[in-house]
This record gives C-alpha cells, sequence and structure tokens, in this order.
C-alpha cells in the first residue's frame, strides 16, 4: 500500500491508495502557531527609516519683491499771482533752483508811483490830523470859559475820528499797492528743478498764467501696484527695503490707495524715499514688501508637508509611530512653512521619508541628534529627556517580547512532542513506505516551523539592538 501526505487548513492528512482509506488529522494546533509566529515576524518588520525635525512657534516674514516706478511727488506748475509785461527771467529749463529763490519778474512802475501817491496822501492826511488834535485842546480851554458852544467842540472831535479813519484807509491801499509790487516778482516755493519754461522777457502775463514748472527733486516716492491680499496685509509707516538703480534705500509707506485700476485690478501702494540726488522720474525700482501680516504659527520644513487629496498634512512622531495631522498652509518662505493645525511647539515633524509612511506606521529615526539638543537642555535644567523615557519603554517591551517567544519555544517543544508521538503510532500501522512519506511531511512542517521561529527571533533582536543604541 502506498500513501501521501498533505497540509491543508491546519491539518495533517495522510492518504493511501485505497479509497477506503482513513484521513487523518495530525496535530491541528501546530498551523495555528505557525500563523502566530508569522504574524509575531510582520509586526517585527523593520521601520521606516525618517529624519526629523523639532517644530518651532512663531512668525514667518513673508518678503516678495514687487517692481514699480520712481516719482517726483510734487511737479507744480508756477502761476503768476499777477498781470504784467514779463521784465526779467531768472532761470533755464533744466536749472536747480532752491526754495525762495527768484524765478520772474514783472513791469512794476506803474505800482511804484501809485505807491508814492498813497504815501503823499497819508503824509497829508497825518498833518491834517495834528492840526485838528492841537485844535481841539484850544477848543477845551474855550469851552470852559464858554468862549465856543459846545456843538462846535463836539463837531471838531467828530472830524478827527474821520481823519483818523481816511488815514487808516489810505495805509490799507497803501499796503496792497505795495503786495501788488511784491507779486510782481515771482519765487520758487520749493527745491527743485525747471522741466519747462512758459514765458519769456517783453511777453503779457495774466493773473493765474503758468510761468513754468518745478519738479520737486527731494520729496521722491515709488509706486508699486499689487492685488488685493498683498495691499490688505500692508500698514501706514510700515518700512520697506528699496533697490533703485542697483542700491539699496530704505522707504516706508506712505498711501494705500484703496481704488483699483480698472483694468489690471491693482492697487497702488505709495513709499516714499528720500532722494540723494540721483533719482529719475520713472525709473525702474525694485520693493520688498512684508505681507506675513505678522501672523502666529507653526514653523515647520517646507518638503514635510505631503499633499494628497487636495488636502495638506504632515507627519508627527509620537511613540515611534508616524501620526498623520491635517494642517493649513498660512504663508512659504523659501525652504520654511508657517501652518496652522493640532500641533505642538518642540514636537518631532517628518521632514524626509514622509512620502512612503501612512498613519499609525512605525518609524526609526535617523536623525536622532536632530532631537537631542533640546532634550539635553532639558536634563542640564533637571528635566529628564523625553527620548530618554521613551527608549526605557522600549527596552521594557523588548524584554516582554522575549518572555513570551520563550513561552512560544515551550509551547512548540510541547506540541511537536505530541506530534512525533501521533506520528510514531500511526507508522506502526503503515507499512514501511508510508511511514516513510509520513516522516518526510513531518519532517517539512518541523523546519517550516523552525523557520518562522527563527525569523521572529532575528526581527525581534535588531528591535532590541536598535532601542539599545537609542539609550
Amino acid at each position: 500500500m502506498s500513501a501521501s501526505f498533505k497540509i491543508t487548513g491546519g491539518k495533517i492528512y495522510a492518504k493511501t491508495a485505497s479509497a477506503q482509506a482513513p484521513r487523518i488529522h495530525i496535530a491541528p494546533k501546530i498551523v495555528t502557531l505557525c500563523y502566530m509566529l508569522f504574524a509575531c515576524a510582520l509586526l517585527g518588520a523593520k521601520p521606516v527609516p525618517v529624519e526629523i525635525t523639532p517644530i518651532k512657534y512663531g512668525n514667518l516674514n513673508k518678503i516678495e519683491s514687487f517692481v514699480g516706478s520712481v516719482r517726483f511727488k510734487e511737479i507744480s506748475s508756477i502761476a503768476a499771482p499777477a498781470q504784467g509785461i514779463v521784465q526779467k527771467v531768472f532761470f533755464n529749463i533744466g536749472d536747480s533752483v532752491r526754495k525762495n529763490q527768484k524765478l520772474l519778474s514783472l513791469d512794476s512802475a506803474l505800482l511804484l508811483e501809485d505807491i508814492k501817491i498813497k504815501q503823499a496822501k497819508i503824509a497829508d492826511a497825518r498833518y491834517t490830523l495834528e492840526r485838528q488834535k492841537n485844535e481841539l485842546e484850544r477848543y477845551k480851554n474855550l469851552l470852559q470859559s464858554q468862549s465856543i458852544s459846545i456843538q462846535q467842540y463836539e463837531n471838531l472831535e467828530y472830524e478827527i475820528k474821520s481823519q483818523e479813519a481816511r488815514i487808516q484807509a489810505l495805509e490799507g491801499e497803501l499796503a496792497i499797492s505795495k503786495a501788488q509790487v511784491a507779486q510782481k516778482t515771482i519765487y520758487a516755493p520749493f527745491d527743485g528743478i525747471i522741466v519747462e519754461q512758459r514765458v519769456h522777457i517783453g511777453e503779457w502775463v495774466e493773473v493765474g498764467n503758468a510761468i513754468c514748472q518745478i519738479l520737486n527733486s527731494r520729496d521722491t516716492e515709488v509706486v508699486v501696484d499689487v492685488s488685493s491680499s498683498v495691499v490688505r496685509a500692508l500698514k501706514l509707516k510700515q518700512k520697506v527695503p528699496l533697490i533703485i538703480a542697483g542700491k539699496k534705500y530704505q522707504g516706508s509707506i506712505s498711501a494705500l490707495i484703496p481704488k483699483a485700476d480698472t483694468l489690471s485690478r491693482t492697487f497702488p501702494v505709495h513709499i516714499a524715499v528720500r532722494n540723494d540726488g540721483s533719482f529719475l522720474d520713472g525709473m525702474v525700482a525694485q520693493a520688498l514688501l512684508d505681507i506675513s501680516a505678522n501672523q502666529k504659527g507653526f514653523i515647520i520644513p517646507r518638503d514635510s508637508i505631503v499633499y494628497r487629496q487636495n488636502r495638506a498634512f504632515v507627519f508627527i512622531v509620537r511613540d515611534k509611530k508616524a501620526v498623520r495631522v491635517p494642517i493649513e498652509v498660512v504663508a512659504t518662505q523659501d525652504s520654511l512653512a508657517l501652518v496652522l493645525g493640532e500641533l505642538k511647539s518642540g514636537e518631532p515633524i517628518v521632514s524626509r521619508g514622509q512620502d512612503s509612511l501612512a498613519d499609525e506606521m512605525e518609524v526609526k529615526i535617523t536623525n536622532q541628534s536632530a532631537m537631542v539638543i533640546d532634550a539635553e537642555s532639558k536634563v542640564d535644567s533637571g528635566v529628564e529627556s523625553e527620548n530618554a523615557d521613551l527608549a526605557k519603554v522600549e527596552v521594557a517591551k523588548v524584554d516582554s517580547a522575549k518572555a513570551e517567544v520563550a513561552k512560544l519555544d515551550s509551547g512548540i517543544i510541547a506540541d511537536l512532542a505530541r506530534l512525533e508521538s501521533r506520528a510514531f503510532l500511526e507508522s506502526a500501522r503503515l507499512d514501511s513506505a508510508t511511514s516513510k512519506a509520513f516522516a518526510k511531511s513531518l519532517e517539512s512542517a518541523s523546519l517550516e516551523s523552525a523557520s518562522l521561529k527563527s525569523a521572529f527571533l532575528d526581527s525581534s533582536a535588531t528591535k532590541a539592538h536598535i532601542l539599545v543604541s537609542m539609550r
């Protein structure tokens, strides 16, 4: 009689050539035990190697560059305050002028003559007033002796008051004439450059006519156009670094215009800057605007952010496992990002290897020194390092795993003993060929069990070695 053996569904079956041969169930628990060993081997698989970086809390200055133009704040058309013939011009186009520098004079001969006449009238009126006051003193004496009537005395008083009013009127007219003469000479209202000349000697100028145009060369500004999101992040008097013609300058925001350009939908930002004499109207300027709006959050490496299904995540290492935490990205600058989420300052965030992680996956930290500095500072201040505590806990877990392995070893030996006993009894009832085939199948099952056991022990030893190295 020939026989063969087969392991199926956790049971060992023996088949003979006879259809009526009995099906033998050998050691149903041995395969269950093998499954347990296989599961333990999976649990002891190597963790994913990652690098970590401590999370920081603060604000991230987000600097963006904008291109604008240099503008001179004041370009004034100087108007003539009086009419007359241009007598002399004291400037040329392109001249630099200072405040209160003489620009132009109009003919004022008639006004000067009129002033002389008014001055003579005032002098005559004062002589008359002087005489009337002397006459009033004489009238007082006559009134006391009753040589004149009270009516005569009062009439003289009224004449004196009238003369005083006439003198005041003449003096007012004289002041107006002098002011008109002063207006015949026109001066520069501020420091600047003559960019246009509109009158020449001998021309008649009416009141309000422009004689020239002056560009204010000192009060300059840079104007940049920004979007609505940017303009909301800015504030008045905010300092702004500028680069003009390759040189660096410091300006400050002087105006935020809330009216958008109808075509570009951008808003002008005016940045005041002091001209050192090298600026030209319309020059290209680069403005570095801080648009972070002083918002605080968690500062993390930009590369640590994982995007999946249009959502942003990071992985935090907690209890040697990668924990996925959703975040909101507020701002980015170079290699850093400002984010919001359920994070803590000082927590280790996975900065490399995060693309191959899943939630609750075990990890192996390859740059443990990234957190050692913080841990050492805590130890120096009397606080025990969190990583040291975690290492102790993990070592205790390894010791517990070793005890479980010892229990499994004893169970495997007992099951093998029972298996060998049953095999001996079964083989006694089979012929020698059947006995040999059964023994061969038994040896294969034993070797498979031993292999699983060895894989588990190797994995546990590797884990223990890693944790001991961490300590």
